[in-house]
């Protein structure tokens, strides 16, 4: 029988089993990433998105900003540790609920928010 230590440091830990022999254990908790990309239509929104999910993060487009700590914490519960969500500017009175939303989130999740423009 094995048990479990939990550390936010990659440093190793001893336990001693049922038997009395030591176990090793390596635990390293990775912290959730979100990505937060908003801005017009047009300004490269789901092509940020398609280059993320390339690159493994689990991607939603066109998330209503009210749902935005309801996805983060559903994602959390299943385990995803790379977000990246695309919120329209065009959302009306849905995007000046963005601040609560992000205020609501749990500091221990590294949110970056990229804001997408378009040269014409």
């Amino acid at each position: 029988m094995k048990e479990f230590v939990i550390s936010q440091s990659p440093l190793p830990f001893s336990r001693l089993t049922a038997h009395g022999s030591p176990t090793k254990l390596f635990v390293i908790l990775v912290r959730m990433q979100v990505i937060i990309i908003s801005g017009l239509s047009g300004s490269g929104k789901s092509i940020a998105l398609n280059v993320l999910e390339d690159s493994g993060y689990y991607c939603v487009d066109n998330l209503p900003a009210s749902l935005l700590v309801v996805l983060i914490n559903h994602l959390q519960m299943q385990q995803h540790t790379h977000i990246a969500v695309a919120i329209d500017m065009r959302s009306g009175e849905n995007i000046t609920v963005l601040p609560w939303q992000l205020k609501m989130i749990d500091k221990n999740i590294q949110i970056k928010i990229h804001l997408s423009g378009c040269a014409y």
